[in-house]
């Protein structure tokens, strides 16, 4: 694009024709568009290896995760982890803000259930078999008896055909409080508690 220019500036003070150097301005204009659109693209394939998808109303449990991420952090809702909690979660920002469970948070990833192998079955079959495991999962975790329950959902996080090409064949299950900031501590121990 910049010879392109160099050439059209000496065009114009009489050196030659200007068709070379417009040429070479629309075809360098072009291929910095087809890289950033390439980039772009991969970006968003990483970012999308999971999509949030439907929810059910049960409350469920979960363990520690051996390498917690330091409060604050920042990552993909994808590349979260079982035992892992988040600050809050919005359906249109595909980030989420990563923080110790003992603190007041909306959503605790709780488990990961297996989707199968083979062709990516479509995104109702996935988001269907990824509600149903979830379900029943969250149905063998105890609530301590005190904890209102009433506002906890599973929702989960399933992979889109980009994310199942690339081998992930899994959904991630998890407990969400639907009206914010509300839960703290580990789903499934004494820690747990929901205000």
């Amino acid at each position: 694009m910049v010879l392109g220019f160099i050439s059209y500036q000496k065009a114009k003070r009489g050196n030659g024709s200007r068709a070379p150097g417009v040429g070479g301005m629309i075809v360098g204009a072009l291929s910095a568009a087809v890289v950033t659109l390439a980039v772009l693209s991969s970006v968003a394939a990483s970012l999308s290896a999971y999509s949030p998808s439907g929810s059910s109303p049960q409350p469920t449990g979960t363990e520690q995760p051996d390498d917690p991420a330091l409060s604050g952090e920042e990552v993909p809702i994808g590349t979260m982890q079982v035992g892992q909690c988040a600050l809050e979660v919005d359906p249109s920002v595909a980030v989420v803000t990563l923080l110790d469970c003992a603190e007041w948070h909306q959503a605790e990833v709780f488990g990961e259930v297996s989707l199968g192998e083979g062709e990516y079955p479509g995104d109702d079959a996935v988001a269907s078999a990824a509600s149903e495991q979830c379900t029943a999962a969250g149905e063998n975790i105890a609530i301590p008896a005190d904890v209102g329950t009433s506002a906890l959902r599973v929702s989960t996080l399933t992979p889109d055909q980009a994310g199942w090409e690339h081998g992930t064949t899994s959904a991630l299950c998890v407990l969400l409080h639907i009206e914010g900031r509300n839960m703290s501590g580990y789903v499934g121990t004494d820690s747990f508690t929901v205000r």
